[in-house]
């Protein structure tokens, strides 16, 4: 993915580095990311199909399976919630700042975030869990990347992608996607990609 997130403002320092952490995991050569098919698709209408899925209920319903998933990850593990700077998002959500962590906002709001972001194509929520050194990002419509995950942690993200219809897809450093089908039954160990 790669994506920057430079900042605009240096505003964001309350939670000790979080941002700058965040920047360097995204920076990662190799990420995992919850995607509709189990395979890397490239079939000559591709690009048709993703622009149907793009404007079709089925973006209604990754918003609320990726709502669900990023909820109960931050409802089980401490985190950091951080929205990239986005104007157009942010007109639209006049009590939102960029770069301000809103984990303690309610879970109510947290999910129609969530699915605003993803609908409306506008900004990003960055969610690092500093205790794994994971970040969940979740961008506009069908792009939700994790990077560094491992052990428990990506264990249980597989298992509730797996109770969402979802699959965990790994990219690898040698720029080769495949589904990730790492066995489950060593959750602790910190080796599992």
């Amino acid at each position: 993915m790669g994506r920057s997130l430079v900042a605009k403002n240096n505003n964001y320092n309350e939670s000790g580095g979080s941002f700058a952490r965040i920047e360097e995991l995204h920076e990662s050569e190799s990420w995992h990311f919850l995607d509709y098919v189990p395979f890397h698709a490239v079939g000559d209408d591709i690009l048709t199909y993703d622009s149907f899925l793009r404007n079709s209920p089925y973006l209604e319903r990754f918003a609320n399976q990726i709502g669900f998933i990023a909820l109960t990850l931050v409802a089980e593990y401490p985190a950091v919630m951080i929205l990239t700077e986005e104007d157009e998002f942010f007109k639209t959500h006049p009590d939102l700042k960029p770069e301000v962590n809103i984990r303690d906002l309610s879970f109510e709001q947290l999910n129609a975030i969530i699915h605003d972001v993803i609908v409306q194509d506008l900004s990003s929520v960055q969610i690092l869990f500093p205790e794994q050194d994971t970040l969940l990002d979740i961008a506009g419509e069908l792009q939700v990347a994790l990077y560094n995950a491992s052990g428990e942690f990506l264990h249980n993200i597989r298992l509730l992608a797996q109770r969402n219809g979802l699959f965990l897809m790994y990219h690898a450093e040698d720029d080769s996607i495949y589904l990730d089908e790492t066995p489950d039954n060593h959750p602790g160990d910190k080796n599992l990609p």
